[in-house]
């Protein structure tokens, strides 16, 4: 931390040494109020053609269905509907059949 170095030597001894040695807080993206709210219109338009599109051979459409419902229920994950889908559309737009 070389440009906080410069700072925290600037404030020498005006801040306290819970805030100079304070652990920095981590970002998350807000993944799952996106598939809720503003994304959830477009995961359950693609949720049909998952289990018919090129991961048709590997998926089954109900469970995909439930892996949306569990996450709906809070009872999963935001990140599995969302690998399924991203995998889905990645496998659309090159053209990859499995």
């Amino acid at each position: 931390m070389v440009g906080n170095s410069l700072l925290v030597g600037a404030l020498k001894g005006a801040l306290p040494s819970e805030i100079v040695h304070h652990k920095k807080p981590g970002f998350t993206l807000p993944f799952d109020r996106w598939l809720r709210e503003n994304l959830r219109a477009e995961i359950e338009a693609a949720l049909p053609k998952i289990g018919q599109g090129p991961l048709g051979p590997l998926l089954n459409h109900d469970s995909v269905t439930q892996v949306w419902d569990d996450f709906l229920s809070q009872r999963t994950s935001w990140a599995r509907i969302w690998s399924l889908y991203v995998l889905e559309r990645w496998c659309e737009l090159n053209s990859v059949a499995v």
